[in-house]
This record gives C-alpha cells, sequence and structure tokens, in this order.
C-alpha cells in the first residue's frame, strides 16, 4: 500500500584526520506507515521463509493456519502490519576514497550496501538516492552499476 513517511532524524558523526575535523558519516532514519496491512496466503513452508524475513526486516505480523477439506496442502495466512523504520547510513571511506551507503528497507526489503567512488559520487548520484529515500521513480541502482560499484 501506499505509505506515509514521517518521523525523521538525521545526524552526522565528525572525525579526526590529518588534525582535520572532517565528516565520518551521516545518518537518516525516517518511518513509513499505512493503516492498510498487506494480506497473503501460502503453503508452509513459504510462510516459515517469509516470516524469518519480516521477523529480520522488524515487521509485525499475524498468522492463521488455514486447513479445508479439500485442501491436501494446509495454507498458513499472514497478516503484515505496513509499518517500518527505514535507516540510511553515508559514510566517508578516506582512505579508499569512496562513499558507502548502508540501507535499511530504502527502495527494498531489507538491508543493502552500495560503494561509490569519490569521483563519481556527483550531483545525478545524490539526486537519483533522494529519489529512492522518497519511494519515486529513480534510476539508484542502474545508476550504481554505471557508476562502477568498487
Amino acid at each position: 500500500p501506499a505509505m506515509t513517511l514521517g518521523g525523521g532524524t538525521v545526524d552526522y558523526r565528525t572525525a579526526k584526520i590529518n588534525d582535520k575535523e572532517v565528516i565520518d558519516h551521516l545518518s537518516l532514519s525516517y518511518h513509513m506507515s499505512s493503516d492498510e496491512k498487506v494480506r497473503v496466503t501460502l503453503n508452509r513452508e513459504e510462510a516459515a521463509a517469509l516470516k524469518v524475513q519480516l521477523e529480520r526486516n522488524e515487521f509485525k505480523f499475524q498468522e492463521k493456519e488455514m486447513t479445508g477439506m479439500f485442501q491436501k496442502v494446509p495454507r498458513v495466512a499472514l497478516s503484515v502490519e505496513s509499518k517500518m523504520i527505514a535507516r540510511v547510513r553515508i559514510r566517508a571511506d578516506y582512505n579508499a576514497q569512496a562513499v558507502e551507503f548502508l540501507c535499511q528497507n530504502v527502495g527494498v526489503i531489507g538491508a543493502t550496501k552500495h560503494r561509490l567512488a569519490v569521483a563519481e559520487f556527483n550531483e545525478e548520484a545524490v539526486e537519483e538516492f533522494g529519489k529512492r529515500l522518497l519511494g519515486l521513480p529513480n534510476r539508484f541502482s542502474t545508476c550504481f552499476r554505471q557508476w562502477r560499484c568498487l
């Protein structure tokens, strides 16, 4: 379902490199929510695999085993709350001259990591990443492939 964004926070940390104060990393987090629940019915094995992913990514859900006279394979109905936290940590790797994007629930459910050379960290990269944060159509993944992940 369409999600509402809210409760955002931004923070940063600095570090000293060669007696110079520099930004070590920037952290962003926000809540996404919808009153509409996601519902799915699966066989037991599929439901078990999905539950592992839901728990890993801190989703609340209810489950109900479905049995019927004519069902040969027992089914499990899951009802998942549409509430999650998205987190991003943008970290400068000064030694490698790279920028790392450590993401949770940004663009996709779960954790992802992207690494970009400093020379390729430009306005277009920031704009596409911003679109991804807001859930707008973007070329973020495509651009990272074009910009050669390190």
